[in-house]
């Protein structure tokens, strides 16, 4: 009988047979992933060598023990790109049902057809996986042989409570909200792990924004949290890349559009050690593993450098007796390779000495670029405090270098209470006068009668803008909005009603036209009604309390006038930022009167731009008469 012959397969069999090649995620996607030119600055290969720390988070992800990776980064630093290269290899080399989470429908739909499909499409292991019938290739779900992978928005409760999973990503997860009558997407989309929950991966990623956001609270469940430290190329030794070891030349006496140029040409990295001058060419150095960059726990203050910190730091919780299951990373745009030192801090400078919306940029700044929380830094304050930002100026006496005068009221039953603040071009302002008045006419008197000496002329200024508190209570035999409301529509364009919001409220202020008296339909209000705006007083109060926090000669910094007392300064402490049950700040009324602060807050919100342009409205039509004029030496506020 003749012998058999051995069975054997075509090569393409054997190819099919064969297991995937094993790869750390990182090398997998070195040789697999295309970037494209709609989506990346520099299309083409992926290379990790480009961004030095993304390598040791996409591995972490492949590690057996880690079950949660967060990532708080900071914009445009490669967080997303990170996730999405887990993404694909998930597709290729470990399928499993998996679940990725955006904000909103529109949001995960938009990230779908504008990234996750392209990067698929442009890879051939992932295009050579995806189903014949295009049916199964959807933007909100894609088969994949051994895998499903659904792209839901947060906010919609079906798709996050119908679809068990061993991965769950969630991107962005600062920006998600609860949902009405269901809860907290978090916790929603958590559920879905528990048919995997021994094998489970979750990835959080987000910029920060406040201390109670989702990516400081995921942070803040890991067991350690790790950050790159770089070495210096001149002392060697290993640090974190921190905003304030950037130095540059700050002039204040020049104008804002050189002051920026300078510091910008003068900008370098300080070695916190040595203290010599890093400069950018240093960065791709810096960040190279193979010089002694790595990830270390960022309760070291000065790590040795070792052929492999990760492996160090699981190591050193075996020792204890412990799995290192969550880890949380942070990374600023100080780390990224595209971006100079002069980059970053032109960013700060434009928002620092920004005159509209400055603490907004200022904001960004901190979530955006350095990857941290905005944290409303409201010092606590004593009478003292608030009286040393007394200037040599005198009440009644407006620096020339204002562009207007506005006028907070805050209305009570005793009577009304007032200030009256002048604004410079760049929001520096500085208390003109404040006191308390009996009547309406006493307050229409000071509206449209009064008006106050200008320094070093004989012309005179008055109010520009005036706000007035329609809060309730009682003015003889009506009520005090009422009585407002009628006041202030007999006023003209000039004054505006203002009520604090009652309820969260999405802007920092809103227009209502009303027509009528309160409670009174029948009852038109004259001139054709009044302008009430509706403002978040929390807002407007954290930006009075910074601006007081403002180092002289600064844009934006408050200055009262010289006589200012004491009753003055208890009412502007009268209140106090606290957290509340739900963890947020809240300011709280709890010591004496506060209808000075009330009032401060009414005088500014007029200038902000959200009302009519603000003090750009004025300040544009002074523009070319100002170019005409001889330059001036400024006044002493100004530079106290």
């Amino acid at each position: 009988m003749a012998k058999a012959k051995p069975f054997q397969l075509w090569d393409l069999e054997i190819q099919a047979l064969s297991p995937p090649e094993s790869l750390p995620v990182a090398e997998w996607a070195n040789k697999n992933i295309i970037l494209l030119p709609e989506s990346s600055r520099d299309p083409g290969p992926f290379q990790w060598q480009r961004a030095s720390y993304t390598r040791d988070i996409m591995n972490l992800y492949q590690h057996t023990k880690v079950r949660h990776l967060v990532l708080k980064w900071s914009t445009q630093s490669g967080k997303t790109l990170v996730l999405f290269n887990i993404l694909g290899y998930l597709i290729d080399q470990d399928p499993f049902t998996t679940l990725l989470m955006y904000p909103s429908d529109n949001e995960a739909k938009s990230t779908s057809r504008t990234r996750i499909q392209p990067m698929i499409d442009a890879c051939k292991v992932l295009r050579s996986k995806k189903p014949a019938n295009l049916k199964r290739f959807q933007l909100d779900e894609m088969h994949f042989p051994g895998m499903v992978l659904h792209i839901v928005g947060g906010n919609s409760p079906t798709p996050l409570s119908q679809k068990p999973c061993r991965n769950v990503f969630r991107d962005e997860i600062n920006k998600l909200n609860y949902i009405k009558s269901y809860g907290d997407p978090m916790e929603l989309s958590f559920e879905r792990l528990k048919s995997f929950f021994d094998i489970r991966k979750i990835v959080d990623v987000s910029s920060p924004t406040e201390e109670n956001g989702n990516i400081t609270k995921q942070e803040a469940s890991c067991q350690v949290i790790i950050r790159y430290y770089v070495p210096c190329p001149f002392c060697h030794r290993l640090q974190t890349l921190d905003w304030p070891q950037i130095k540059f030349e700050n002039q204040h006496d020049l104008d804002r559009v050189n002051r920026i140029q300078l510091a910008k040409v003068s900008a370098y990295y300080e070695c916190r050690y040595c203290e010599k001058h890093i400069a950018d060419f240093h960065k791709e150095w810096m960040l190279d593993p193979k010089n002694g960059a790595g990830w270390f726990d960022v309760t070291i203050q000065e790590p040795k450098p070792c052929d492999d910190p990760i492996k160090k730091l699981f190591g050193q919780f075996e020792e204890k007796g412990l799995e290192l299951t969550e880890i949380a990373s942070r990374v600023s745009s100080l780390y990224s390779p595209w971006l100079r030192w002069a980059d970053i801090v032109g960013k700060f400078l434009e928002a620092h000495l920004s005159t509209f919306k400055r603490f907004d940029k200022l904001r960004t700044f901190i979530n955006d670029w350095l990857g941290e929380e905005w944290i409303d830094k409201i010092e606590d304050k004593s009478e003292s405090d608030i009286l040393k930002l007394k200037c040599d100026f005198p009440p009644l006496v407006v620096p020339k270098e204002i562009l207007a005068l506005t006028c907070g009221i805050d209305c009570q039953k005793d009577g009304f209470y007032f200030v009256v603040r002048a604004w410079a071009r760049d929001s520096t302002s500085c208390l003109i006068r404040y006191g308390h008045l009996l009547t309406w006419d006493d307050v229409y008197k000071l509206l449209f009668d009064d008006s106050y000496e200008i320094e070093g002329s004989s012309g005179r200024a008055g109010i520009w803008r005036a706000a007035i508190d329609t809060g309730g209570g009682k003015d003889g035999e009506r009520s005090m909005t009422e009585s407002a409301y009628n006041f202030i529509a007999r006023c003209g364009k000039g004054v505006f009603g203002i009520k604090g919001s009652s309820r969260e409220m999405i802007g920092k202020m809103k227009l209502t036209i009303i027509g009528h008296a309160p409670g009174r339909r029948d009852i038109p209000l004259p001139g054709g009604g009044l302008r009430l705006w509706i403002i978040d007083t929390d807002y407007f109060k954290d930006i009075f309390h910074s601006r007081m926090q403002i180092k002289a000669g600064d844009s934006g910094v408050v200055y009262l006038h010289s006589e200012t007392d004491m009753d003055y300064a208890k009412q502007i402490i009268a209140e106090e930022k606290r957290r509340n049950k739900d963890g947020r700040y809240k300011w709280v009324h709890f010591r004496g009167q506060n209808h000075y602060l009330d009032a401060e807050v009414y005088a500014a919100c007029i200038v902000d731009p959200v009302c009519y342009g603000g003090l750009r409205v004025i300040r544009d039509k002074s523009t070319e008469q100002e170019q005409q004029k001889p330059k001036v030496v400024q006044s002493k506020w100004m530079n106290q």
